[in-house]
């Protein structure tokens, strides 16, 4: 994701399907914990619904990104109801750390 003056936009998806984000498009489901992820490592507190589904994401800022670039990891949100939320958020946050250092 990398942040522009028209808002957040995908710069690589991972989603190979024809429901793929391409590059440039406007990500319209903002979450405060996703700006948090320009700048430090955050993780959703709760499920989010988008286009895409439902998801419980993880973010981290690119090193020398500048915080204009983050990496975010989606968790399917119906594979979150049969994890516990705090092991799961503690395990994301340690892996993005990693991520950003």
């Amino acid at each position: 994701m990398r942040k522009e003056p028209q808002g957040v936009v995908f710069v690589v998806d991972s989603d190979e399907t024809e429901g793929q984000a391409l590059p440039g498009k406007i990500y319209e489901e903002i979450t405060p914990l996703m700006e948090i992820g320009f700048f430090q490592a955050s993780v959703d507190d709760k499920l989010i619904e988008d286009e895409w589904g439902v998801f419980l994401s993880g973010y981290a800022p690119l090193r020398n990104g500048n915080g204009r670039y983050l990496v975010g990891i989606d968790m399917c949100g119906l594979m979150r109801c049969k994890i516990n939320s705090r092991s799961c958020g503690r395990q994301a946050l340690s892996l993005f750390w990693h991520l950003s250092c």
